[in-house]
């Protein structure tokens, strides 16, 4: 996956490389207002925390694990209502400088494309974010105004009468008490009736 950073300068802006060298942490509580693509999916503003940490590998490259953690009000599925959901996540990516050198490192590796030497942290963790948000939140969520969706049955319902056995009447309509959990105990007497039947006719 490749996340694209503006060229964004401000009070939030953290000098990848410098940090990379110096294998510095940072930690910050941001807005969710402050993710202007986020904050069109959630249903309030709240605190972000942030961790993240900067490194340089073998080849000089930057790379920042981060880890965010949330309380979200998203919306159910299933019942259309708000619901919180906690999202906490884990991230490592590459920081690499400019689209053809991205080009060159895309081979599977989680990157962060810049064009300055500053990224917010708004722009390193929002694609992020993005991805960690639950497709279908009722499917992870237990969500307490949904109804059940299945009713329990009563005995004498869905019970077939016997074989050769008239239902009871109440009222006009037949009703089966399901004493029995036989259902081929008629078919037996009918089977050993004709048998009884022909012997008396052969002899």
């Amino acid at each position: 996956m490749i996340a694209r950073a503006m060229n964004t300068r401000g009070d939030d802006g953290l000098s990848y490389s410098d940090l990379a060298r110096r294998n510095a942490r940072v930690e910050r509580k941001i807005r969710v207002r402050t993710l202007r693509r986020l904050v069109e999916l959630v249903e309030q503003d709240t605190e972000i925390e942030v961790e993240l940490a900067f490194r340089l590998d073998d080849e000089g490259k930057v790379w920042i694990t981060g880890q965010t953690f949330v309380n979200l009000d998203l919306q159910c599925q299933r019942c259309a209502q708000v619901v919180r959901h906690a999202l906490d996540n884990a991230f490592e990516m590459c920081v690499v400088f400019g689209e053809q050198r991205a080009d060159e490192l895309d081979d599977g590796r989680n990157l962060l494309v810049v064009s300055a030497a500053e990224i917010t942290v708004s722009e390193i963790i929002e694609d992020e974010l993005l991805l960690s948000l639950p497709q279908s939140l009722c499917t992870q969520d237990a969500c307490d105004r949904l109804p059940p969706l299945d009713y329990p049955v009563p005995l004498t319902q869905g019970v077939l009468p016997l074989v050769g056995e008239t239902p009871a009447m109440e009222n006009g309509a037949s009703v089966v008490t399901g004493e029995s959990t036989r259902p081929f105990e008629g078919l037996a007497k009918l089977i050993a009736a004709a048998e009884r039947q022909q012997s008396g006719e052969e002899q």
